[in-house]
């Protein structure tokens, strides 16, 4: 090392002395073209060694600069413009593109380097999302909620919203929101029109079915093309409003067919409009158990864990909406979780219940706690 470094030290102050040197065996002197010449046959030239971060902090890098990068294994080399690979036979990596015609223009995506074909007369560029585009831009839309009823509803329909924000360079000329039992619905899927514009809009999903996965996407229209909005989901359930102006879910299906508890201890539940406390005071009172309110409580659906047995006044509004609820008729009354409230003696081995007919005579009464098998549906709020 010693030596070499006072040769190349000699070389350098004895410019005029030497035109060309050769370092190594067989000895004589250089080939015509080079000015240095390192020969040998068993080593090799080993130049400097430096990861992709030491290359990176180097200041100004002269062109035709050589290392070894040690991050990716090969030899870079600085071409005026960028470092590049030189792995395998061909130039990787950050190299640059070469251009075919006039206008063309090379820009960076974030990955690698891209090559725009030149526009027409008169067009304008434009970045859209990032990506240099000739012309307008698709529109930029959001997907906002999926939200619920005025009065009582089936689940076969809901209103969705949504939010056109950019414009996209020219009118847009359809709106509205995609929705689908698979991912990522489009046009091709059902559609929910919702006129034409930017801003807030708002469109009704209907044809939907009760207890199944849908998924919605926002959709917005211009003359460069249709863009879509994120992804939300939802599971459409029976609901209605109660008089505290609650939005009430109703299991879609029968929950159970079983005794009101496991005794006819009298409890003292009389709430006609709360069932979720009557239900708290039955399994509080009652423990484990396969009986009505307890099947309610345990019970888990739809992301939801906050299930409980209607009241008697709950009931009669499901009674009311029989059809649209999908209530099972002509089949035995349905439990609510109010006791008998008649009196002593044998009252208080009662539940309050409820007929649910197709034709008529739909009515209230009273059954064993224990010795009757009421139908049972859970609901929330």
């Amino acid at each position: 090392m010693i030596r070499l470094f006072a040769f190349f030290a000699f070389l350098a102050i004895s410019p005029a002395l030497f035109s060309q040197a050769k370092i190594g065996l067989p000895s004589g002197p250089p080939h015509a073209t080079a000015v240095l010449e390192l020969s040998a046959t068993q080593q090799g030239f080993l130049p400097p060694r430096l990861s992709t971060a030491q290359r990176d902090s180097i200041q100004a890098p002269a062109k035709g600069l050589h290392i070894f990068n040690t991050s990716t294994n090969c030899a870079n080399f600085y071409n005026g413009l960028a470092w590049l690979e030189l792995c395998g036979d061909s130039l990787q990596s950050n190299a640059l593109p070469n251009g075919n015609n006039p206008g063309e223009i090379l820009y960076w995506d974030g990955s690698q380097w891209q090559l725009l074909a030149p526009g027409s007369y008169g067009q304008t560029l434009n970045i859209c999302n990032g990506i240099l585009t000739w012309g307008g831009c698709p529109p930029l839309v959001s997907t906002d909620s999926v939200f619920s009823i005025s009065g009582s509803n089936s689940g076969s329909s809901r209103t969705g919203s949504g939010s056109v924000t950019n414009a996209g360079g020219s009118p847009v000329t359809a709106r509205g929101l995609c929705y689908a039992t698979v991912q990522q619905p489009t046009l091709a899927n059902s559609v929910a029109s919702a006129g034409s514009g930017t801003g807030n809009f708002s469109a009704n999903l209907t044809g939907l079915t009760p207890g199944t996965l849908y998924y919605v996407r926002a959709y917005a229209t211009n003359a460069a093309g249709t863009s879509y909005g994120n992804q939300v989901s939802f599971t459409p359930l029976p609901s209605y409003i109660n008089n505290n102006n609650q939005i009430v879910t109703v299991h879609p299906t029968d929950n159970f067919s079983g005794p009101w508890a496991n005794t006819q201890t009298f409890i003292g539940v009389q709430s006609g409009n709360d069932g979720a406390i009557n239900t708290a005071a039955i399994v509080a009172n009652q423990g484990n158990g396969n009986y009505a309110a307890k099947v309610c409580s345990d019970l888990v659906a739809y992301g939801y864990s906050d299930w409980y047995l209607p009241s008697f006044n709950e009931l009669l509004v499901l009674n009311g909406n029989k059809i649209t609820f999908n209530m099972t008729l002509n089949s035995g009354d349905y439990w609510s979780s109010n006791e008998y409230a008649g009196g002593g003696g044998l009252a208080t081995s009662l539940a309050q219940t409820h007929q649910f007919q197709s034709v008529c005579c739909d009515a209230g009464s009273n059954q064993n706690k224990t010795g009757y098998s009421g139908r049972v549906r859970c609901i929330r709020r």
